[in-house]
């Protein structure tokens, strides 16, 4: 098993997978509280801290506490959640709520053949109210860089978290010829409707979303 971390401001790894994906000298992007986010010539991944073996989560400083959930036999097909505007100002919004989270978890331990008795505490980590996935484009590699966002998330007219983002180089332009960035919100539990401001403070911009949950019409 792979697992080799170098230390210095570009952090680069080796590492293998669980489920036996290998990452050769790959850039640390950010670490969040249940996984790492890593930089690759193909683009950015976020690998979730149980599908690393035990010795390279501790090279992470993760230490993963044992939450017992009743998941199993919980996890259906999840309805979708809509976002208005998907796109604005070169940023990009996608949720995913817990029950897709769940849903992806289950499909990884069924395909590692983790025995069911585990399961509830592999999904401890899961966050509670989802995942928001925002991705920026700018034109040059310094505005697209993570430390110059801040997010404010409102959940049934009250702030339900704000956070800025940290610093973060941007990744190679593909395609559009734009430097782009990816930021991962994970939410805690929370009911109705999303409004999700993102302030670029370089530009003194802010964009605003609406996630809405399956049913709402958004009126």
């Amino acid at each position: 098993m792979l697992g080799t971390v170098a230390s210095g401001e570009d952090q680069k790894v080796t590492l293998e997978t669980l489920d036996g994906r290998k990452y050769v000298s790959a850039t640390v992007s950010r670490i969040t509280s249940d996984g790492v986010v890593l930089t690759t010539s193909d683009g950015v991944e976020k690998i979730r801290f149980e599908n690393l073996a035990e010795s390279v989560q501790k090279q992470f400083n993760y230490h993963h506490e044992k939450t017992v959930s009743p998941i199993k036999g919980r996890i259906g097909v999840s309805r979708q959640w809509r976002v208005s505007p998907k796109s604005q100002g070169g940023i990009s919004i996608k949720f995913i709520s817990r029950e897709q989270l769940e849903a992806e978890k289950r499909k990884e331990l069924e395909n590692q053949r983790v025995p069911s008795t585990e399961w509830p505490y592999r999904f401890g980590d899961v966050p509670k109210g989802g995942t928001i996935e925002v991705t920026i484009h700018r034109s040059t590699i310094g505005a697209a860089n993570l430390s110059y966002f801040s997010y404010i998330v409102e959940a049934g007219g009250r702030e339900l978290l704000r956070m800025n983002g940290q610093e973060d180089i941007a990744n190679i332009p593909i395609g559009n010829n734009q430097w782009w960035n990816l930021e991962l919100i994970d939410l805690p539990a929370f009911e109705g409707v999303l409004n999700l401001r993102v302030v670029d403070r370089l530009s003194n911009k802010a964009f605003d979303f609406r996630i809405n949950p399956p049913g709402n019409s958004g009126m």
